[in-house]
């Protein structure tokens, strides 16, 4: 008996000898496990820290050590083409976890033109544009006025739409597509009250995530659904969609014919779908000549969930012809005229119009049209809802306390992101560190600097002004000095008088944009861009047109600043 118990004894000893040994080497495995997992939160919470810093464009070092409970990472910023590199390298203990970002800068907003109007036209003194013009509405000039590159005036859209169903606001109920196959697409069908050519569609819209940029059809019915074959196309651009509900215009390819009392449809035909990247377009179910569906454009279609619900949504139809009248026209055998009328100018380049009397070349010899199509609407640089999300961001940092109505930076400040709910004066030079949003209006004593901080290198920056700006003599608005870096002026302002902006002589390395309302440029004076709905050039004003502008890329807004292109662990 004494030998068994001695065995089962012995036996019962070496398997709790081996139970622990088990749960040591386990707990020791968990241990590793702990301080590995540590180390690589660690590291992701590293570019997570710095790509918030760089997307805000807050100060940040090449070399940033971030500590957390007891423990450190230390993240690297390397410039590379096209964006930013991060590797984030923790330390837990003696484990070491490694991750790598890039960062891409996105595309921003485009600026192909030195002056580009709405529906309001372009008028000139003895002015230059040094580079293209594209106007919404007629180009009319006196006195020599020249523009050395291309001129185009397109037909603009009628003052009010045909079509609108974009009430209230925030909207009742919402509509998402390109979030799954059997949702890949949005239609909405309408009815309109006169006959004549498309112009221009609104979409009221937001997104999640980042979806594709989307091509936007215009169909005829085919048995109460959207039909197969374009009548014309245009582009959704995702960059023009923010988070935030807002209007975004969609022009096209062509303006065609369309008939009153005949249902037609607006196809919405993204390319993918993603249940993390997709679009909400507003809705109710108060439109009495349309429906919305959900679907796949060639493919089938179906109710929206709830049932019976409208797209938000405008179409406005073209208008009157568009002229080019007493404008000199490029330089040296280069520079079009386009438009369906132009009358009394010198066209260095081709002359394409429908109708015109009284144009010559550079050699004064006279010019005849060359038939063509009338030139369609653009877009313009940024949407509605881009100026929205810039708000937004303004607000990030909090706002300013104002003194009697009025903000006056101290000389030398930073400032930014902000929003002033006032006035905002400036007195004194001061660098810009981000976003303003002033509610009031802008005012500058002559010869007053605003220079963007040196930290954002190429990228650019935005005062959005809901009043209006009036510029003073020789007062400059400065990027960091680096190519294609700017301060972008944005006026929401609606005025013609006084104007929405309104610039003395010189204004800098500035893009004026009041697509909204007026900017009026005094003698002599000028800036790099100009975008409104109608601008007006006194004699001796000049935009000289930088050809940087084509894609500028904003610390934040149309999908500027620094996306994310891959995030993995290296290590």
């Amino acid at each position: 008996m004494l030998v068994s118990v001695l065995v089962v004894t012995s036996v019962s000893l070496i398997v709790i000898l081996g139970l622990a040994s088990t749960i040591n080497e386990h707990l020791a495995r968990g241990g590793t496990l702990l301080l590995s997992g540590k180390s690589y939160a660690l590291a992701e919470s590293g570019i997570e820290d710095l790509a918030y810093r760089i997307k805000r464009n807050y100060a940040s070092n090449a070399t940033e050590v971030i500590s957390l409970d007891g423990n450190s990472t230390e993240v690297e910023v390397v410039d590379i083409v096209g964006g930013k590199q991060l590797i984030s390298t923790a330390t837990g203990g003696s484990f070491v976890r490694k991750a790598k970002a890039i960062m891409t800068t996105g595309i921003g907003a485009i600026f192909n033109y030195g002056i580009q109007t709405g529906q309001g036209g372009f008028i000139m003194g003895n002015a230059t544009v040094n580079g293209s013009v594209y106007s919404g509405g007629n180009i009319t000039g006196s006195n020599n006025a020249t523009i050395t590159g291309a001129a185009v005036a397109s037909n603009p859209p009628t003052a009010s739409p045909d079509q609108t169903n974009i009430t209230p606001t925030p909207p009742t109920n919402s509509i998402n597509f390109a979030d799954g196959a059997s949702t890949q697409d949005f239609a909405q069908s309408f009815v309109l009250s006169s006959s004549g050519k498309n112009s221009l569609v609104q979409l009221y819209i937001k997104k999640v995530g980042d979806p594709s940029s989307a091509t936007v059809r215009i169909v005829s019915n085919s048995g109460g659904s959207p039909g197969t074959a374009s009548l014309t196309t245009g582009t959704l651009n995702s960059n023009f969609v923010t988070t935030t509900y807002g209007l975004v215009d969609i022009v096209f390819s062509s303006n065609v014919n369309l008939t009153s009392g005949i249902t037609y449809w607006i196809v919405v035909d993204s390319p993918t779908d993603s249940a993390s990247n997709y679009y909400t377009i507003g809705a109710n179910s108060s439109y009495t000549s349309g429906l919305a569906n959900i679907g796949a454009f060639g493919g089938s279609w179906g109710d929206t969930s709830p049932a019976g619900l409208d797209g938000y949504f405008t179409i406005y139809l073209e208008g009157a012809p568009a002229v080019i009248d007493n404008i000199d026209i490029g330089t040296a055998g280069v520079g079009d005229a386009w438009a369906h009328a132009v009358n009394n100018s010198k066209v260095n380049g081709s002359l394409y119009c429908q109708t015109g009397s009284g144009n010559t070349d550079e050699n004064s010899n006279a010019l005849s049209c060359s038939v063509a199509v009338d030139p369609v609407s653009q877009n313009m640089p940024v949407s509605e809802s881009n100026i929205e999300q810039w708000k937004n961001d303004a607000v990030t940092d909090g706002e300013v306390t104002c003194s009697g109505g009025n903000y006056t930076p101290a000389t030398g400040a930073s400032l930014g992101p902000k929003k002033i709910p006032c006035n905002l004066v400036i007195d004194n030079n001061f660098t810009l560190t981000g976003i303003l949003w002033v509610t009031g209006n802008v005012t500058t004593s002559n010869g007053r600097t605003v220079t963007l901080a040196s930290s954002f290198g190429t990228r650019s920056s935005v005062i959005v002004v809901e009043g209006t700006t009036a510029i003073s003599n020789n007062s400059l608005f400065n990027g960091t000095g680096q190519t294609g870096s700017y301060i972008m002026i944005l006026s929401t302002n609606t005025g013609t008088s006084p104007a929405a902006i309104d610039v003395g002589n010189n204004a800098g390395t500035v893009i004026l944009n009041a697509q909204k309302g007026t900017i009026h440029f005094n003698n002599n004076s000028g800036a790099k861009e100009a975008t409104a709905r109608l601008i007006d050039m006194d004699n001796g004003s000049t935009v000289t047109y930088d050809s940087g502008l084509v894609n500028t890329i904003f610390s934040s807004g149309p999908s500027g600043g620094y996306v994310f292109g891959s995030w993995k662990e290296v290590e």
